[in-house]
């Protein structure tokens, strides 16, 4: 048997010198992990997310079959933990990955917890197994869910996101209602237009700002003052930034101001 030794390459993998032997009896077992990984999954969870003992119970007898074997091994600190999985041939080849992260909490559940979703996805990735990442997509707004099931399973939507928006994630977030009601065949709820009358709300009522002659006399008097941040520092004072929103109570205090500084 060759020697075996220790490669450490740019990207943080290690591997012994050769894994020629160790490529190919992974592809054999890769072979018999889809058929087992789906059997095994919907049995318990009828999804794409499987939990750890999933993902064990469905390449075990593969990974026995083509005398390959996984380990982990978890270490770390109130900071953080890390996991490095390790795949072993018979041959004395072997490939190892390490993965860290810090728990959100310095306890010893969230830290078993997070242990257990890195020995998950570094598993899945080491044997070249797919699932859906349900922690990312607990994050996606409810309604572009349902667009992205809509574009995964319908062509015509699929093609109408295309050709409207590239990709799913380049949709704009004011526009995921009228989308989805588009998708679903219901009529559309005008967002925007909703968005605008919200907006519109909250806008100072016009009776209690400047009218047009004394925007026209704040104008006038502005254009001789030579240093206009004067004006800005005191329309911020009043969380303002144009003399449009003046109210009229502040109206005399601004035409003092700029009178007083030119």
């Amino acid at each position: 048997m060759e020697e075996q030794i220790e490669v450490k390459n740019k990207s943080g993998i290690k591997s012994s010198d050769g894994i020629g032997a160790l490529v190919l009896a992974l592809s054999k077992a890769q072979g018999g992990f889809d058929k087992a990984y789906r059997t095994v999954g919907n049995t318990f969870f009828n999804s794409k997310y499987a939990d750890l003992a999933t993902i064990i119970a469905a390449t075990r007898q593969y990974l026995c079959e083509n005398e390959l074997a996984i380990m982990q091994f978890a270490e770390g600190n109130h900071l953080k933990v890390s996991v490095t999985t390790k795949l072993c041939h018979s041959s004395g080849e072997w490939l190892e990955s390490k993965i860290e992260a810090v728990p959100k909490k310095p306890d010893c559940q969230q830290q078993g917890s997070v242990i257990t979703y890195l020995r998950r996805y570094a598993m899945s990735a080491m044997l070249g197994i797919a699932q859906e990442d349900d922690d990312a997509n607990s994050q996606i707004h409810p309604d572009l869910k349902k667009i992205k099931n809509f574009f995964d399973y319908n062509p015509d939507a699929n093609k109408l996101i295309k050709l409207r928006y590239g990709k799913v994630y380049k949709i704009p977030e004011d526009e995921y209602k009228d989308l989805l009601n588009e998708l679903e065949g219901k009529p559309k709820t005008n967002t925007k237009v909703k968005a605008k009358q919200q907006e519109n709300k909250v806008q100072p009522n016009r009776d209690q700002v400047i009218d047009k002659q004394q925007l026209d006399h704040l104008n006038k008097i502005s254009l001789n003052l030579q240093d206009q941040k004067i004006i800005t520092d005191k329309l911020a004072e009043y969380k303002i930034s144009k003399f449009e929103e003046l109210p009229k109570k502040f109206f005399q205090a601004m035409v003092i101001l700029i009178n007083t500084s030119i």
